[in-house]
């Protein structure tokens, strides 16, 4: 069991996406690949995957003689590949078994005949327990951890090899799953070297790669500008190595480069929001800046419990608690997508009614960015340009050329890449994806912008502009609500932060307890 993949090479019309990069992984090894948003990583895990075709180059599995592509993912399944995507997703309402039935086929006697389920729950059990997963197959997937809902698809994923596994790609599979959780599940991952799996993983987590990776390939404009032992590297190389020029001619960019975050600019040329304040700026936003921007005060919710919590204009306020903390309520009751049981919330002293929904929470001001960009942030079906002017159709009914020009003006601030305004959504990487979400609510000329978990999936030279610009606006006036699941991201960019436990507010640190080195150790603490 091994991949040696040699010289792959995949252009689209005039753009080089991978130029000739080689790539092994021996049996019982894991070997991260790492790039930026655009580099080419993605691209390289669909050549191998059979769901792109390479121009050139060869792919040979387990010794076997090489091929120069697999025709279509079920080829590159028969011949023992497998892939994780972040997105695999388990239906709620069924079993984990009724899930494993959807995936891999219900057994019966065929025709019409009934589902055989003791065979059914014999053959989940043994495929949950071939890779550790201490899960009932009677369990419904809402009642799972987050490491438990990866290891289930995992073992889906793997439930049907009954040829053998010559490689499990690992597309991204943490990317929506906290840090903690995250190792949790890969440390189950680990196990299966131990078997002779080879494993690709594809992943933006740094800290992933030093915890489990033996060997690192990381892409930059579709080449290879590193392989070697992941243990050589340290963060600043990999921020280096993904910021760095490809070797001999330059490949033309197709995302936003990585950079070290000193040298980031967002403005991309346009000068950032001192450029485009007159297409999102409300009038008045952040004139008083002593005067709360969002109050909210006695916030009842399922979990709430006399939640409060004041955030002025230019703040940005950082959100941390646990999954049954109530903390994922907030954002949600706030935008009007959740009723509240009780409580006030007002924004400049206006008051959002109690059963106000989305489009009374717009009006009076408020923004929100939901965690799943997928499902909820975006329709990946429309293009750039019809997802950012969603929100605003009616403003910009029968002008098309203001329309244009106002999403021109924001692609280029926000450095959306391709800057195609009528490129399709799910054609963007995750980074420019969540670029194009910011930018459609900043249309709305919010005077609150709510984060919810915003950099989930996203590489860290496009996390370096998001956060920068977010800034930028912050410092003009918006009033922004962080929530995150990564402890460091709220130390580096909040004014300060809530940990919220038990429904309440049960702590908060202002930006000099947040500059203190216990601070990431009281923020994990309570769940961040």
């Amino acid at each position: 069991m091994s991949l040696s993949a040699r010289n792959i090479s995949k252009a689209f019309g005039g753009l080089q996406a991978l130029d000739r990069v080689s790539l092994e992984v021996g049996a019982g090894e894991l070997v991260a690949l790492l790039g930026a948003n655009g580099s080419g990583k993605s691209t390289f895990a669909k050549c191998i995957a059979g769901v792109y075709q390479p121009d050139g180059g060869s792919i040979e599995l387990g010794g076997l003689p090489a091929v120069d592509r697999f025709l279509t993912p079920t080829d590159a399944a028969r011949a023992g590949i497998r892939v994780m995507h972040q997105d695999n997703p388990l239906v709620n309402s069924l079993s984990v078994k009724e899930n494993f039935g959807l995936s891999t086929g219900f057994p019966g006697r065929g025709g019409a005949a009934p589902i055989r389920w003791r065979k059914l729950t014999r053959r989940v059990e043994q495929a949950l327990e071939r890779y550790g997963v201490e899960v009932s197959p009677e369990a419904l997937p809402a009642s799972l951890s987050p490491s438990q809902r990866a290891m289930v698809a995992l073992a889906m994923t793997l439930a049907d090899a009954d040829q053998g596994v010559e490689l499990l790609i690992l597309d991204e599979v943490t990317a929506h799953i906290p840090e903690g959780d995250a190792a949790e599940f890969l440390a189950g991952v680990a196990r299966l070297r131990q078997v002779g799996i080879p494993i690709l993983m594809v992943t933006h987590r740094f800290k992933e790669v030093l915890a489990f990776a033996d060997r690192t390939t990381v892409l930059s404009g579709g080449a290879v500008v590193y392989a070697g032992p992941a243990a050589e590297l340290t963060l600043t190389d990999m921020v280096s190595l993904m910021a760095a020029a490809p070797p001999e001619a330059p490949v033309p960019d197709v995302a936003v480069p990585a950079a070290p975050a000193a040298e980031l600019k967002v403005d991309g040329g346009s000068g950032g929001i001192a450029e485009i304040r007159s297409v999102w700026r409300r009038d008045g936003l952040g004139e008083d800046r002593e005067r709360a921007a969002l109050e909210i005060e006695d916030l009842e919710g399922a979990q709430l419990r006399r939640a409060g919590l004041q955030v002025r204009a230019g703040e940005i306020v950082g959100l941390t608690g646990t999954a049954d903390s109530g903390v994922h309520e907030l954002p949600e009751i706030l935008a009007g997508a959740q009723r509240r049981r009780g409580g006030t919330i007002r924004v400049s002293g206006r008051e959002l009614e109690p059963d106000a929904g989305p489009v009374d929470a717009m009006g009076l001001g408020i923004a929100h960015t939901p965690s799943d960009r997928h499902k909820e942030g975006g329709v990946m079906s429309l293009s750039v340009r019809e997802n950012i002017t969603l929100p605003e159709a009616r403003r910009f009914w029968g002008r098309k050329r203001d329309e244009r020009k106002v999403v021109a003006r924001l692609i280029e601030a926000l450095n959306v890449s391709p800057p195609d305004p009528d490129v399709l959504m799910g054609n963007l990487s995750g980074g420019n994806q969540q670029k194009v979400v910011i930018a459609k609510w900043l249309l709305t000329r919010p005077r609150v912008l709510i984060l919810d978990d915003p950099t989930v999936g996203v590489d860290p030279g496009a996390r370096e502009q998001i956060f920068r610009f977010v800034g930028e606006a912050a410092q003009d006036g918006l009033a922004v609500v962080l929530l995150s699941s990564e402890p460091e991201q709220l130390v580096r960019h909040c004014t300060r932060v809530v940990a919220i436990s038990g429904g309440q507010v049960a702590r908060e640190l202002n930006r000099e307890e947040l500059e203190a080195p216990e601070a990431l150790d009281v923020l994990a603490a309570y769940g961040g």
